[in-house]
């Protein structure tokens, strides 16, 4: 093991403080991250959040997505997540604070990297730098605008660190403490709701617990580093409990198809972006040439992937042969490995080794392990570079003949619009060199110019990142109802959210005016829709079970009544509207919001029923008895024959309250019937009448519930809500695994220093 010089981190972390302020000082002069999924996905699921917590309790049904869905079995929300809680609260203006959250993560991991360098060797300047080299590096950057993945990844080095401290912990009360410590990064990976990424986290601590000790106890590393992996799975267990049991009812009910999961993968073009400015992403985003647009995915996860010209330069320098230089080597080349996706067979492979990795899309994630790594040697090479002139400088003239070379041969053999971006990174990469090589010939006579050339190096190498990611907005512009808001709750039920059929064909019609984020903003893009009281179908989330969004793809208004859908949004077409839809407005260029007619009431009373399996339901969903109301589908073992049409229709229920995943109404059938629901159906349901325990909740017309009403002269009153299943469980269990862990901290703390009182002089 390499000896440690502890960095100061008096100077550390106000350096890094000071440098992500200023990177990203638009956070600071009010503006928020209004961009991808952190205006699809992060502001409206926070928002959700922040008003069920005001309102004194946790969110349990999201009604604004699809059918709805249980909150605690979608990881996403990060509900127990104490960062979320802490930046979602006191700020009413929740896109503000869901920045704010992203920008501690940054300065979180930044931290974890600073640490993860020094207990391999770097002194200070070798922290900063690593901490640096990951904060503002494209993949990290690229990630502020997709939320959740960054709050998963500030915890990957902090993981390491943690794997690397159990493992150098001698035996006795220090090994046990840093066991329980080791526990608290990867549980809060776990809690910030992005089990991938807690698993990358995991897989580096298994990377840093190797070669921190000999070969001969590498086994028991390994063993006490899974020890506090379980211990992790017991504190997030609020999280994963219900995630667990409600995936069966979810879009993760089965692995993904290998097509599916290798979307955004990396082509291999853009590993020249890795070192190379600019590089293919710019040419992508500028769209000079077709022949550079069809080299990658329509929409990749990452839009830059530069990790910097100096970075990496530094990270070369940084390696070596010892073990802990040759383990960050061999992790930064498995991310790059497994993010090609499918253009290698290395992600293929894995996935039939690592099997949960089969529940996880985009390659392009990969790309966290090789940040984190490239970063923590770049930190080690900081010290090589000023201590070790000779080599400083034959790396660097040999970095810049490479740029040269690239720059020379660029219009060669590659695409023009490769030709017309690639150059200029290679002249940049060639200005990073300079400064660097620089930096080594002061290290000896002028060290602190030389440390300041360093940081200014990575510094304004990586700058550029942070000024194009994240891109900035004014919530109170961006953020403002659209008009077509109104439209669509009048078309809704009282008391409850409207449901809006968003069409998308609606995304070739917007390609048709532009990427012109006002068309996006007043046809409520995916769950925007939520922040103004409208639900919207399909819906855009992972919890929206598959049967849900197989219906609304059948294209057909029968659908949309079956759903109780009000309102549809279609691109605009000459002449009357089809057959079932009433037009309202024309809400943007090429959008026209319709009403539904005749669609079924959310609660109503169905006379008769008929038990079919799901295969036979899916064939008859959308018979006309079915569609009016008269006929409801329960999922079960099949009860024969289809029954002849009495040409009667459903029978509204009354409402009567409707709260947070509960339901009330009041439901008149004489003869007895089914009080139907088309509310998601999921595990969890339960239900009463008249207050009574009702008949168990009965899965009908493949996405909805149902409760056996008998003959009555009189109104019944029904009530239904959602338990989520394994929420309970959770909490007891996460509870209990969190009072264990504090206790066992406290009395580790007392013993250490009774043991210290005693050994003190005097």
């Amino acid at each position: 093991m390499e000896p440690t010089a502890p960095p100061r981190w008096r100077v550390v972390l106000p350096a890094l403080v000071a440098l992500l302020a200023l990177a990203h000082w638009p956070l600071f002069a009010g503006r928020s991250v209004i961009f991808r999924d952190t205006w699809l996905w992060v502001i409206p699921a926070r928002s959700l959040v922040r008003d069920a917590l005001l309102s004194g309790r946790l969110p349990r049904w999201n009604p604004f997505v699809g059918l709805g869905f249980s909150v605690p079995s979608e990881p996403l929300y990060g509900l127990f997540y104490p960062p979320h809680l802490a930046t979602t609260l006191p700020f009413a203006d929740v896109a503000w604070g869901a920045s704010l959250d992203a920008w501690l993560h940054l300065l979180l991991g930044a931290l974890g990297c600073a640490a993860l360098a020094s207990r391999l060797g770097a002194r200070s300047l070798g922290a900063l730098v690593a901490g640096l080299a990951w904060s503002l590096s494209g993949p990290t950057q690229s990630t502020w605008s997709l939320g959740v993945l960054l709050y998963g990844s500030a915890w990957i080095p902090w993981c390491a660190v943690a794997a690397h401290d159990l493992s150098t912990a001698p035996p006795g009360a220090p090994w046990r403490r840093a066991l329980l410590l080791a526990m608290l990064p990867l549980a809060m990976a776990l809690l910030a709701g992005e089990p991938f990424l807690a698993l990358f986290g995991a897989l580096a601590g298994a990377a840093m617990a190797l070669p921190s000790t000999p070969p001969r106890r590498w086994p028991r590393s390994l063993g006490a580093w899974a020890l506090a992996s379980a211990g992790a799975l017991l504190l997030a267990a609020p999280t994963l409990a219900p995630m667990l049991a409600g995936a069966a009812s979810s879009q993760r009910a089965a692995p993904l198809s290998r097509l599916v999961a290798e979307q955004m993968s990396m082509p291999p073009w853009r590993l020249l972006d890795l070192g190379v400015f600019g590089g293919v992403g710019l040419a992508w985003s500028l769209r000079i040439d077709p022949a550079v647009n069809a080299l990658l995915d329509p929409a990749p996860l990452l839009e830059s992937m530069y990790l910097g010209s100096a970075v990496v330069l530094l990270a070369a320098l940084g390696l070596g042969r010892s073990r802990p230089r040759v383990a960050l080597l061999s992790l930064a080349l498995l991310g790059v490995a497994l993010s090609l996706g499918r253009h290698t067979p290395v992600h293929g492979a894995w996935r039939l080794v690592a099997l949960p990795f089969r529940y996880m899309r985009s390659p392009e994630k990969y790309l966290a392990l090789s940040t984190v790594a490239v970063a923590a040697l770049a930190g080690l090479g900081v010290d090589r570079l000023l201590r070790e002139r000779r080599a400083a400088l034959v790396a660097t003239a040999c970095a810049a003949g490479a740029y040269v070379a690239l720059w020379a041969s660029a219009r060669a053999w590659m695409p023009m619009g490769l030709s017309r971006v690639i150059p200029q990174g290679a002249v940049f990469g060639v200005a990073c060199a300079a400064l660097l090589a620089s930096a080594a010939l002061l290290a000896r006579r002028r060290p602190t110019a030389a440390a300041a050339l360093v940081v200014a190096a990575v510094a304004l190498d990586l700058g550029e990142n942070a000024r194009r990611f994240p891109r900035w907005g004014d919530w109170a512009v961006a953020g403002r109802e659209p008009a077509m808001a109104a439209a669509v709750r009048s078309a809704g039920p009282r008391g409850l959210p409207p449901r809006l059929y968003r069409s998308d064909a609606l995304e070739r019609s917007r390609r048709s005016f532009g990427e012109a984020p006002g068309f996006l903003r007043e046809t409520m893009r995916a769950n925007t829709n939520g922040l103004y009281g409208v639900a919207e179908l399909p819906g855009y989330d992972v919890g929206v079970p598959l049967e849900t969004t197989a219906l609304v793809e059948r294209r057909r208004i029968d659908a949309l009544r079956v759903l109780s859908v009000d309102a549809a949004l279609m691109p605009t077409r000459a002449g009357a509207p089809p057959t079932g839809l009433q037009r309202l407005s024309e809400v943007a260029p090429g959008a026209t919001l319709h009403r539904v007619l005749d669609t079924l009431p959310r609660s109503y009373v169905a006379r008769e029923s008929v038990e079919l399996s799901l295969e036979e339901a899916r064939a008859h969903l959308l018979d006309p008895e079915v569609v009016r109301g008269e006929r409801v589908l329960l999922i079960g073992p099949s009860s024969g024959g289809i029954p002849a049409s009495t040409g009667a229709r459903a029978v509204p229920c009354r409402l009567v309250s409707a709260g947070d995943g509960e339901r009330v109404v009041d439901c008149d059938a004489p003869d007895g019937g089914w009080a139907v629901f088309i509310e998601q159906w999921t595990r969890g349901w339960s239900a009463t009448v008249d207050g009574r325990p009702g008949p168990a909740v009965r899965q009908a017309n493949l996405v909805g519930l149902a409760v056996r009403l008998g003959p009555s002269a009189r109104s019944q009153r029904v009530r239904v809500w959602i338990t989520p299943p394994g929420e309970r469980a959770g909490a007891w269990l996460g509870a209990l695994s969190w009072g264990a862990l504090c206790a066992g901290l406290w009395i580790s703390w007392r013993a250490r220093g009774r043991s210290e009182a005693l050994h003190r002089p005097g």
